[in-house]
């Protein structure tokens, strides 16, 4: 019985540093969905460049149509990306690439290193400026 944990989508930046684009026998790869439908998909090595584990090598999917339909850019070897951490099976963790990162406004603000305050700006004063009749 596999386990399957929903997890908070959390990315770390990486480069790519293989693409796979068909299966053995030259197809191209797809994945299988829950609904039973198929997608194409690219198999991607990728390097972390953030984080504790900077420098470690994952694999990571690159899905190149969306649930919804949409098609989404291929990545190419040295495309500087995000690991994406979808879900956890049976204690293995499953990454997808993506090309921008899901992030809260606190992780993007400390990233740029504002402080995790609201800025407000200076209040000007309103100044009546009279009509000419």
């Amino acid at each position: 019985m596999s386990t399957t944990t929903q997890i908070k989508l959390t990315s770390l930046a990486a480069i790519v540093t293989t693409v796979i684009s068909t299966a053995k026998d030259g197809s191209p790869l797809m994945k299988k969905r829950d609904d039973g439908s198929e997608s194409p998909v690219l198999l991607c090595g990728l390097k972390l460049t953030e984080g504790p584990h900077a420098g470690k090598t994952l694999w990571a999917q690159r899905s190149l149509i969306n649930k919804k339909g949409e098609i989404k850019e291929p990545v190419a070897k040295g495309d500087n990306v995000f690991a994406t951490l979808t879900s956890v099976v049976n204690g293995k963790p499953f990454f997808e690439v993506t090309t921008s990162a899901n992030a809260s406004d606190a992780d993007l603000l400390s990233a740029f290193g504002v402080a995790n305050e609201v800025v407000k700006a200076d209040r000007t004063e309103e100044v009546e400026i009279p009509l000419q009749a």
